[in-house]
């Protein structure tokens, strides 16, 4: 007998986004999937964890001697990051679950429940080119800090001596807090683990045309 081996499908392969009969009208009518400013997500906790866990790695470069030649502009986007300066941040959110009942009941709430499943690689295909990404989100604050803090120091270290010499202290600024203002959508508190939840995030410094309004509850 032959036997053929069951292809097991990748993490995140597939990604679901929950939605009312509302938004499902909307995103089918105008072919658009809308992304939402973070800081007025349901739970302010989510920015607020991301902000945390950046606040911390930075502090922690700040006294490693191989970023020697990195602490001013590192001292300086901590700085930024303190007073709260960050790039306008949106996401879609979406789910690694197709069927998971607290989706269900968070997006769907009273009314008729909607489960929009996406190729991953075309959501990919249809983020804009610049300072946009698609990502899993990290839950845990001690996993986000390291994280955080390592890949920010191996893209540091990764650029040659002579190209760091070319750079101004304000390029050198201006590069890190590029850097890390993309790493913060990418954390969550430990609590919001059973959401497996991906994010296609847009930045940009100031609003555009192609940002919206909409009532939601009280804001």
């Amino acid at each position: 007998m032959a036997n053929t081996a069951a292809r097991i499908p990748s993490r995140g392969s597939v990604l679901a986004h929950y939605t009312n009969l509302a938004g499902f009208v909307g995103v089918v009518e105008s072919s658009t999937i809308r992304a939402s400013n973070v800081a007025f997500l349901n739970d302010r906790e989510e920015l607020l964890h991301g902000l945390k866990c950046a606040k911390e790695a930075l502090s922690r470069m700040l006294k490693d001697a191989a970023l020697k030649d990195w602490k001013a502009a590192l001292g300086k986007a901590a700085a930024e990051i303190e007073s709260g300066r960050l790039p306008n941040t949106y996401a879609a959110c979406f789910c690694e679950k197709s069927d998971l009942l607290s989706q269900w009941r968070g997006y769907g709430g009273r009314e008729q429940g909607v489960c929009l499943v996406f190729d991953r690689k075309g959501l990919d295909a249809l983020r804009p080119k610049k300072k946009s990404f698609l990502t899993p989100v990290q839950y845990g604050f001690v996993r986000g800090k390291s994280a955080m803090r390592q890949s920010l120091k191996d893209r540091l270290l990764a650029i040659e001596a002579d190209d760091l010499i070319g750079l101004s202290a304000e390029e050198r600024r201006t590069h890190i807090f590029d850097l890390i203002s993309e790493m913060i959508p990418r954390f969550k508190h430990i609590g919001f683990s059973a959401e497996y939840e991906w994010r296609l995030v847009v930045q940009h410094e100031t609003l555009r045309n192609s940002v919206k309004f909409r009532p939601s509850r009280n804001i």
